[in-house]
């Protein structure tokens, strides 16, 4: 089945198991085969976007609206498909000469992505020292500002496509990513870069 089918598929069992239409709830003996066979389809989409290629603007935008409707069900190995967008946007932003401004300290989403993996790599060196990590201040200051940064660029707008490659990094960390469910508002990550590439794509 393709990709689009998939979708088609995915979008119409979520309408019913979200809302039943005006209906009474029909209850855990039909929502439970709907919820099954919504993380079936979760998983094969996610097989699809993990192996085969980003081939346009248009197709990078439908997995990226794909990735926000299968967030809940976190199927395995979902990173793959993050990067498959992240490769596409540097690739297509390169080469219709839309990145945007060069990278400097004074962008923004650059600077907080700078300042994430610094404190990431702070806190794997204090965690192989330490006998007790959670227990120790300065471990715990680095911890609760690395959490406020990783919040800061999932709320920043992206201006160009490698603002939305930095964001899309984001959800795709395998430590602090969106498949771990840490961050409260990565579905405002993955909304800002649709409607980046929506607007580029008219």
């Amino acid at each position: 089945m393709s990709l689009r089918a998939l979708a088609a598929e995915l979008d119409a069992l979520c309408a019913v198991y979200d809302e039943p239409r005006g209906f009474a709830d029909p209850g855990e003996a039909v929502r439970e085969p709907l919820a099954q066979r919504i993380a079936e389809l979760a998983d094969e989409i996610n097989d699809q976007m993990s192996t085969v290629p980003v081939a346009s603007l248009d197709d990078c935008l439908v997995r990226l609206k794909l990735l926000r409707t299968v967030a809940p069900f976190r199927p395995d190995g979902w990173d793959a498909a993050f990067d498959w967008a992240i490769h596409f946007l540097r690739g297509y932003g390169a080469a219709a000469g839309l990145l945007g401004e060069p990278v400097s300290s004074e962008c923004q989403l650059h600077a907080l992505d700078r300042e994430y993996r610094a404190l990431n790599r702070a806190l794997d060196g204090l965690a192989g020292i330490l006998d007790d990590p959670d227990e120790d201040d300065a471990y715990r200051a680095a911890a609760d500002r690395m959490y406020e940064v990783l919040r800061a660029i999932n709320v920043t707008p992206p201006r160009n496509f490698r603002d939305c490659a930095i964001k899309l990094q984001r959800l795709a960390d395998p430590e602090h990513g969106m498949a771990e469910g840490e961050i409260d508002n990565d579905d405002v990550c993955l909304t800002q870069v649709i409607k980046f590439i929506e607007a580029a794509a008219v």
